[in-house]
């Protein structure tokens, strides 16, 4: 086939297509997908073109139509730490004192729902676009959407490294024990994440019976395991040379023990009761190598868990929904497809 070409080897399906990188918005209105820049533009340096962050406009932020607080009183080891009462959507994602989810209706739904972790290198929050942008989009296919504002590990929390997994599997509890308010299946609702908020999705996907806190209320009865998990260029090992040492650094520290990089190395992690998973990675990414979720392919098929995988020639880092004009623009509904298969 000429410039489109098909490989089919353990449920993969690569697109070639001769395509010029996206360039580069100007000014503060660019932010590289999955690496926040709330405060002004973003540096050149190692951004944008083959490979490196891609340069995506930010439409205004679409607040939520309803925001819920993650936890009834203090988060799990912020005892010091006083929320807002009651929570804003945040302006500034690189300091999340008060985890929230924001609520994103669809007209129609039709009983699928999405718990949405945006990325950021776990020092920061992409949003909106990969947050609101993403529940608008799935709104459209009838989905509702949870976009999660979860804390961020080297913020003063006790034990850090567990401080995003408490915020999602909470999330997901709570938004099961509200299925009736949203017009939702319980028994449907999935968790989707991007960069390091793939990791977040994924290690829900794996740890969702890991117990990282204590039940607060009736809502922690629920099951915090995702019905699916889909995993947008994710970060996956933490170890050596495929690691973003970035997201590592800031969920373990920068001094963590190479048991402790292996403990949240989710290649190394996968059960057969991890929840199913969709990936979605380019082929040439740079900054979070396609060889992450090569390794977690991998290992779910070791296992024997459900999973499909895209993997697009062009894409480089945090494509979001897709970039117009280049074959990665087809994840979402080659996904919302697959969910649907998986949920039916």
């Amino acid at each position: 086939m000429k410039r489109r070409e098909f490989i089919i080897a353990g449920g993969i399906g690569a697109f070639a297509a001769s395509t010029l990188a996206q360039t580069p918005a100007p000014g503060p209105t660019a932010t590289p997908g999955g690496v926040p820049s709330p405060g002004g533009p973003a540096s050149e340096a190692g951004r944008g073109g083959r490979g490196g962050a891609n340069f995506i406009p930010v439409p205004p932020e679409t607040p939520p139509q309803q925001i819920i607080p993650l936890w009834p009183g203090h988060a799990p080891g912020g005892e010091s730490i006083e929320p807002a009462n009651p929570p804003q959507w945040p302006t500034n994602t690189r300091n999340i004192m008060t985890p929230m989810i924001g609520v994103y209706r669809p007209a129609n739904p039709d009983g699928t729902s999405i718990v949405c972790c945006p990325g950021g290198g776990y020092v920061g929050l992409t949003m909106p676009n990969e947050g609101s942008v993403m529940a608008k989009k799935f709104n459209a296919d009838r989905t509702t959407v949870f976009v999660l504002v979860y804390r961020l590990p080297g913020q003063g929390w006790k034990d850090r490294s567990k401080v995003p997994l408490q915020d999602v599997q909470r999330a997901m509890r709570v938004v099961r024990s509200r299925a009736n308010e949203y017009s939702i299946d319980p028994n449907k609702v999935g968790v989707m994440g991007f960069s390091a908020g793939g990791h977040l999705a994924g290690s829900l996907a794996i740890f969702h019976a890991e117990k990282v806190y204590e039940p607060v209320d009736s809502a922690d009865s629920q099951s915090a395991k995702p019905a699916f998990a889909a995993l947008g260029y994710p970060v996956i090992t933490l170890k050596a040379p495929f690691a973003h040492a970035g997201s590592r650094n800031a969920l373990l520290g920068p001094d963590a023990s190479e048991a402790m990089i292996a403990s949240r190395s989710l290649e190394l992690c996968v059960t057969e009761d991890t929840a199913p998973c969709f990936l979605v990675h380019g082929m040439d990414d740079r900054l979070v190598p396609v060889e992450n979720s090569l390794m977690m392919l991998a290992a779910l098929r070791e296992k024997k868990v459900k999973c499909d995988a895209h993997f697009f020639q062009l894409g480089r880092h945090g494509f979001n929904t897709g970039i117009p004009g280049e074959p990665n623009q087809h994840w979402t509904p080659i996904f919302s497809e697959w969910m649907r298969g998986i949920v039916a």
